[in-house]
């Protein structure tokens, strides 16, 4: 009788072991891949909804603002775009950058990208805006976004050394709901000048990533 109670246990306890094993030997889940590829069909959908962004709400467009800077590394000769987190030196190298664009005391500009929402804003000089000064308003506007969406967000900002997966910016919930991008990924390729039916002149941006 004992023999028999002994061979039940051991046969109890070597099923308990067998199953443990086949627990352990489980792949575990994945999740910051699951998560990764997640939010890589979420950029993927607001990039496509920053493409096909319209402007027709701000008025005609009264004319286009493109950047070219002297570059012999690129294909075509020039460099098209100025950084948005640091235009000085793109600035000192752009050969227009005094170029007078706009005459009037106050404008207003119109971001959406990487924002949430579209967000307008006023510039103000004393009676004109150079291509060189428009570029380093827009820039400083942009500076502003990203420091008040990190101080109103509860979602902070992810380092980028500590994002796993996909490199880029987590999506935060802030004043202006950035997503996707840090502000160093940011540069502008072109202004439109729009004027809307009561006169007033809008400014609609360019920006890639």
């Amino acid at each position: 009788m004992r023999s028999i109670l002994l061979l039940v246990c051991l046969v109890m306890l070597f099923s308990r072991c067998a199953d443990s094993n086949s627990r352990k030997k489980e792949p575990p889940v994945e999740t910051d891949s699951i998560a990764s590829a997640a939010y890589g069909k979420f950029l993927e959908a607001k990039e496509g909804e920053a493409v096909s962004h319209e402007y027709d709400h701000l008025g005609k467009i009264m004319g286009v603002v493109e950047f070219s800077i002297p570059d012999t590394s690129f294909e075509n000769g020039y460099q098209q775009w100025i950084s948005l987190e640091n235009p000085g030196p793109d600035l000192a190298r752009l050969p227009d950058a005094g170029e007078l664009l706009i005459s009037a005391p106050e404008i207003r500009v119109a971001i959406e990208y990487p924002l949430k929402d579209e967000f307008i804003f006023t510039l103000k000089s004393n009676g004109a805006f150079t291509k060189g000064q428009l570029v380093q308003l827009i820039s400083d506007q942009y500076h502003k976004i990203y420091k008040t969406e990190e101080r109103s967000a509860s979602v902070k900002t992810i380092p980028p050394k500590q994002r796993r997966g996909l490199y880029n910016r987590n999506e935060t919930n802030g004043d202006f709901g950035i997503w996707g991008h840090d502000l160093s990924d940011l540069v502008l390729s072109r202004i439109r000048i729009h004027q809307s039916a009561d006169g007033e002149i809008i400014l609609s941006l360019d920006i890639e990533s």
